[in-house]
């Protein structure tokens, strides 16, 4: 049977027509059904959905659908999957894009707060967990804008079998990409985003590297202009292990490894950069250098023998 439906509930504004079908006993039935919906508008975290139009196809086993609008005045689309949703264990995917999205609505621009509708950062609460589900999707985002990171092409992709807002309680794996782009202090993004933070990690240890280790050829990192930046991470126990992150700029060629215990804050991480341009010519061989101890007191130790395989300092040895 369709029916319309045109009233508001609890900020939810629009239309929607549905077709429901059951068949089959009372004791076992089988259903199906299809969703349309136009004109939709509400609110989540803070931020408006508007002017969004989608379906929804499901049956007793299966669902999917789509959505298409704006969010925050920026055109997006949303495709969900769901497979198995009445299972202990349910498989669900997603594939979304949005053409741009403002980090001052994260963290703080300008000297002001963030914006209006963005959450606050929250004093620690119990952890919580949702039911097991097999989570995997894709975001895309045209563009990020803050006045200490922009960036291009942003890509981040995931797979998840636990997800939980307590570390040691999750499991999955993250894979991220953005293209050209620039930044500055990425600390500004500590407490107002955890996700972004962990991201962004390898990125801040090797800006508190840089100014830790004594080398003058060394870039300092602190206002970059990078062609790409990339990141694979994968979470199980509470610890996160990047597997490979890494930073294309005009200076150097930067790439990262290592781990960090997210409820202990402890860190091993190595970094090796290899330098460009005239300086690359003199210090070709990659600098590299540990960070351990943690991540609000870093620990550097530089790499000697990345310092004896540099072609200068071999000539002076054989000399």
């Amino acid at each position: 049977r369709a029916f319309s439906i045109a009233s508001p509930l609890d900020g939810l504004h629009g239309k929607a027509t549905a077709d429901f079908f059951v068949r089959g006993s009372t004791s076992a039935p089988s259903y199906a059904g299809k969703i349309s919906f136009s004109g939709l508008s509400f609110d989540l975290s803070g931020s408006g959905v508007a002017q969004s139009a989608g379906a929804a196809v499901f049956n007793d086993r299966d669902l999917k659908a789509v959505l298409k609008g704006k969010w925050s005045g920026e055109g997006f689309t949303l495709k969900l999957d769901a497979k198995g949703y009445k299972k202990p264990r349910p498989r669900v995917s997603f594939d979304a894009s949005l053409r741009s999205f403002d980090l001052c609505r994260l963290a703080a621009c300008g000297g002001k707060p963030p914006s209006a509708g963005a959450a606050a950062p929250k004093k620690e609460a119990a952890s919580s967990s949702l039911d097991p589900v097999i989570t995997r999707g894709t975001l895309r985002i045209g563009r990020v804008s803050h006045q200490n990171l922009s960036a291009a092409g942003v890509k981040l992709s995931m797979s998840f079998t636990k997800i939980s807002t307590a570390p040691a309680l999750s499991a999955g794996a993250v894979d991220f990409s953005a293209a050209e782009g620039s930044f500055s202090d990425l600390r500004v993004f500590a407490d107002a985003s955890p996700t972004l933070q962990k991201l962004l990690l390898p990125i801040t240890m090797l800006q508190k590297a840089a100014k830790l280790v004594n080398i003058a050829a060394l870039p300092a990192y602190d206002r970059v202009k990078f062609s790409k930046m990339s990141g694979r991470y994968e979470l199980a126990g509470g610890i996160l292990t990047i597997r490979d992150a890494r930073l294309a700029t005009e200076q150097a060629d930067v790439r990262m490894s290592g781990s960090m215990d997210l409820v202990k804050g402890s860190l091993d991480l190595g970094i090796e950069n290899k330098l460009k341009g005239k300086v690359g010519e003199t210090v070709s061989a990659p600098i590299s250098f540990t960070v351990t101890e943690s991540t609000s007191s870093p620990k550097v130790r530089l790499k000697l023998s990345s310092i004896f395989e540099q072609p200068v300092v071999k000539k002076a040895i054989d000399d």
